[in-house]
């Protein structure tokens, strides 16, 4: 199912965590600027994006293209919200292609066009149109940066005439410094563990010292029910005791996946968690002492919910899918006794 820009803008402003007014900076970004001038770009970059979200829950409608086949939704951020990843490579692409002095950024156009990949990186071949980058770049202005060298007005700009675009952000100068350091950290280290640095203003990859799990992990309980929460952190808890090993993908929607050695038993995903283990299968005597429901559910085993049972996704494709709200307490202990019984027979 097609998600609309301003829904979209609303999960992707919540994850954008809150930003301390001291950390030590790693030194590799200390030739952009001071550390103190970086922590104060960056917390004026937060602020920008944060109206960035704002507008794009106001206009988003605007921006959307959903597929033309319902159902035929791309995994891909990139193919699924083009103007978003327009918006994110013009971002990227004007701190880090452009020239920086005092608050003010100059760059040329042809500069602008190249598109990101979902590893940071730019795509040889893909560009930006002249049309899609103008969209963009009047959507900036309402944002309150400031474009000179065009006339973004006119009915139809021209960028043909445009040399050196000149960027200023007159409310709030130190914008372009943290825009600078986020988009430096973004095509440095976004990657498949860690992504979406820049949309999230995520200044953890700055920090010198490094981030807790534990911080990623109540980003993504908090906004699940107060006791859905507290089941899903004694979940991690619990089974990094039982010397379980874990992934966690850090993004727009962190995932934290359990192994044991190389088998995944289950991961904290999406608002759900999604179990793959299958040993139960070998003793129906522990399925029939569990509620009901679940015996009914590990009995049918797991697939894709739309081929399958014409529903919704559910991620029912990965494992074992239950959501983590008010209807997961039911099933806690028998869960925690599902998963242990896995951890013991992969032991054995």
């Amino acid at each position: 199912m097609y998600t609309p820009i301003k829904d979209m803008a609303k999960s992707m402003k919540a994850w954008i965590p809150d930003i301390p007014a001291a950390y030590s900076v790693k030194p590799e970004f200390w030739g952009i600027a001071d550390e103190e001038s970086i922590r104060n770009g960056v917390l004026a970059f937060r602020d920008f994006m944060l109206l960035l979200y704002d507008r794009l829950m106001t206009d988003g409608n605007l921006y959307d293209k959903p597929p033309k086949e319902e159902g035929h939704v791309s995994r891909a951020f990139e193919a699924t919200y083009p103007f978003l990843n327009h918006l994110r490579s013009v971002l990227v692409n004007m701190v880090y292609q452009g020239s920086l002095s005092a608050q003010t950024l100059y760059v040329n156009w042809e500069s602008l066009v190249h598109i990101l990949g979902p590893r940071g990186e730019w795509m040889s071949k893909a560009k930006i149109s002249g049309p899609k980058l103008i969209e963009v770049l009047r959507f900036l202005t309402r944002c309150g940066v400031h474009v000179s060298g065009i006339d973004l007005d006119a009915k139809k700009s021209n960028l043909s005439q445009a040399k050196t675009l000149v960027i200023t952000v007159p409310d709030n100068p130190a914008v372009l410094t943290g825009m600078k350091v986020m988009a430096t950290a973004h095509k440095r280290f976004d990657d498949k563990d860690y992504n979406d640095v820049l949309l999230r203003c995520d200044y953890r990859i700055l920090k010198a010292e490094k981030t807790d799990v534990m911080e990623f992990l109540k980003e993504f309980a908090n906004p699940l029910p107060e006791k859905a929460r507290d089941f899903a952190l004694s979940l991690h808890r619990r089974y990094i005791e039982q010397s379980l090993r874990y992934r966690a993908i850090i993004g727009l929607g962190h995932r934290f996946l359990y192994f044991h050695k190389n088998t995944e038993l289950f991961s904290l995903e999406s608002g759900r968690i999604l179990i793959k283990a299958k040993k139960i299968q070998q003793d129906p005597d522990i399925i029939r002492s569990f509620a009901l429901p679940l015996q009914e559910k590990i009995n049918k085993g797991y697939g894709c919910e739309k081929k399958l049972y014409g529903l919704p996704c559910q991620h029912g494709c990965h494992g074992y899918s239950f959501p983590l709200d008010e209807s997961i307490l039911d099933l806690s202990k028998d869960i925690e006794t599902w998963l242990d019984y896995e951890v013991s027979c992969l032991r054995k």
